[in-house]
């Protein structure tokens, strides 16, 4: 009778030890995850805010439809074909770079992007920053910061062979901030047609 209760404690014990391994095998290996508390939410990339604050998560409907809304507004804004162009936006440590390039050498599609990147350059040195409002919205994440501390980014268009860039140097973190998240919201909405060059 000892040595069939000692048996069942030692499966007992070997059952608790083998699933508090698996357990934490699955856990490290970002598997299995703690419940979080209201509290300990954070904000992350896919989640979108609701009336009273409370995060969802977007699905890839919701994603697809507005990247195509994001689309439809920016033709009537940039005179150069999404389809046939890529927009690169990275961060750095003083703001962002942001490029329009061709991905093909089209020379029409080249000259539609200098232009166009010219002219934004010039309407951001003065605040205007009504183009990128009526593509993504006035309530873009960095907009506001944009436009109350243009003052505070220097502004530089440059020409490329394949393309523009647009470098944005800011004089304070709060508006260095501003530049990240609102070339976050870009890449998020442009879906391809952009990346952060990584």
């Amino acid at each position: 009778m000892q040595r069939q209760k000692s048996s069942l404690m030692l499966i007992i014990s070997t059952v608790i030890v083998t699933t508090l391994v698996v357990i934490g095998i699955l856990y490290l290996s970002g598997l299995l995850q703690r419940p979080s508390s209201p509290e300990s939410l954070v904000h992350q990339e896919g989640m979108v805010h609701t009336a009273d604050m409370a995060h969802q998560t977007s699905t890839s409907q919701d994603v697809d439809a507005r990247q195509e809304e994001v689309a439809e507004r920016g033709s009537e804004v940039m005179p150069f074909d999404l389809e046939h162009t890529t927009h690169l936006f990275e961060k750095t440590a003083y703001g962002g770079l942001q490029q329009v390039l061709s991905n093909d050498g089209d020379t029409e599609q080249i000259a539609l992007i200098q232009a166009h990147l010219q002219q934004e350059a010039l309407r951001f040195q003065h605040g205007d920053f009504d183009d990128p409002a009526q593509i993504h919205g006035d309530e873009m994440p960095g907009l506001a910061v944009l436009r109350a501390e243009y003052e505070q980014v220097e502004v530089v268009y440059t020409p490329l062979s394949d393309g523009a860039q647009i470098v944005y140097k800011a004089e304070t973190p709060e508006v260095t901030a501003a530049i990240h998240v609102w070339f976050d919201a870009q890449l998020s909405d442009h879906g391809a047609h952009a990346t952060d060059g990584r």
